[in-house]
């Protein structure tokens, strides 16, 4: 039975457009299939003349890229929608592809701009009850409701939200391409074959052949008994390996508090400013130099140094996570003693250098994040304009 249309308009639209919006159940508004089985022999992972067609599964991503046929099952000019795995989520597809397993394929009954129904999609809250494996079907996808405008109106809006993510494409390229860059400099600085003079043009002395031990002091951490309250209500910073970012130096999440008698009745211990924070167990090759006096878990293997630049250690330790990772043991919470890491070699240029190179990555991480919080301030805009811009 068809669905009776209701009317309506976004809160956000371009003034030219004035009509209501049309509400209708999506199996009114798609012709809705699903992919099937593969023929093996005809599929190839990479694409030449002979397999040109991508294949794409119900896979955790929304792209779901299986690989390429020689054959194709779809014409362009639709919307899949993933049946399987994250749930829900929907790809505008352009070109000749061939859908597999659960991916389903929504193409449009009249005519209709795909990316414009991408986003609309994207928008609908999908709900799955089931006691086994969560999975969309078509008459269940069928049942949901999308509304919608004529098609002028429908590329305008998708026209400028591609501009959108046009401009998230350009500043994730460039972010990995500081990130890549970064990457190539510091095995040049590390191995040694790029070289900062001092502020004088001259050659730094050579640098000493040492061990990680040799820099300073380590101290280890604890967690106070999450039982007693009286440890959490103070004003002590007191970090776990999860408040660390993987890749940065610098950024710490700082959301929970203890007292000094949660120090003096746990094996958690005051780690100076300055010092290093080694995650040497679950999230090993996270590292951050402290911003203030905290305390840290027991994951943590910290150091702190008395001839050696903070954050020229933490950066040596970004590029040696190999060989951290190869200290790893344990049958249930595999890690790296303070043993392991106090052997491990390296080349120490001398304090002057250290700050020169410390100085140099931690621009290029300035950088880095700068054009991460744009990537980030532009995803919240285009939510918003998710939000308002559809009914």
């Amino acid at each position: 039975m068809k669905m009776e249309q209701t009317m309506s308009v976004p809160k956000l639209r371009f003034s030219e457009f004035t009509e209501s919006w049309e509400t209708n159940e999506l199996s009114e508004v798609f012709r809705i299939g699903a992919g099937g089985d593969i023929d093996k022999e005809r599929l190839s992972k990479t694409k030449t003349d002979d397999f040109p067609y991508p294949v794409f599964a119900n896979a955790e991503t929304d792209k779901g890229f299986y690989g390429y046929a020689s054959y194709y099952k779809e014409e362009g000019g639709c919307v899949t929608v993933s049946g399987r795995g994250n749930l829900g989520t929907p790809h505008a597809r352009h070109e000749r592809f061939v859908p597999i397993v659960r991916l389903l394929v929504l193409r449009p009954r009249a005519a209709g701009d795909v990316n414009f129904f991408e986003s609309a999609i994207s928008r609908i809250p999908f709900f799955i009850e089931s006691t086994g494996v969560p999975q969309l079907t078509g008459p269940q996808i069928g049942g949901y409701s999308i509304s919608s405008p004529f098609l002028p109106e429908q590329r305008k809006i998708a026209n400028f939200l591609t501009a959108v993510d046009g401009r998230l494409a350009q500043l994730s390229q460039k972010k990995a391409l500081l990130e890549a860059y970064k990457k190539g400099v510091m095995q040049q600085l590390f191995t040694q074959a790029l070289r900062f003079q001092d502020d004088h043009g001259n050659e730094f002395p050579d640098w000493e052949e040492t061990t990680f031990g040799t820099l300073g002091k380590f101290i280890g951490g604890g967690t106070p008994s999450k039982s007693e309250k009286k440890y959490w209500s103070g004003s002590i910073p007191w970090v776990s390996s999860s408040d660390l970012v993987q890749e940065s130096i610098t950024q710490i999440r700082i959301n929970r508090f203890i007292t000094s008698e949660a120090i003096a009745e746990s094996a958690t211990k005051l780690v100076p400013k300055g010092s290093v924070l080694i995650v040497s167990r679950v999230g090993v090759g996270k590292a951050v130099v402290a911003p203030s006096d905290l305390c840290t878990s027991q994951d943590f293997t910290s150091l702190i140094p008395s001839n050696a630049n903070p954050y020229f250690v933490a950066y040596f330790l970004k590029f040696s996570l190999n060989k951290l990772l190869t200290f790893n043991q344990g049958t249930s919470i595999q890690g790296f003693t303070k043993e392991d890491i106090s052997g491990l070699e390296m080349g120490l240029p001398c304090q002057a250098e250290q700050t020169k190179i410390a100085n140099f990555l931690t621009a290029l991480d300035r950088k880095i994040e700068t054009v991460a919080a744009q990537i980030t301030h532009t995803q919240t805009f285009k939510r918003g304009l998710l939000q308002q811009m559809f009914v």
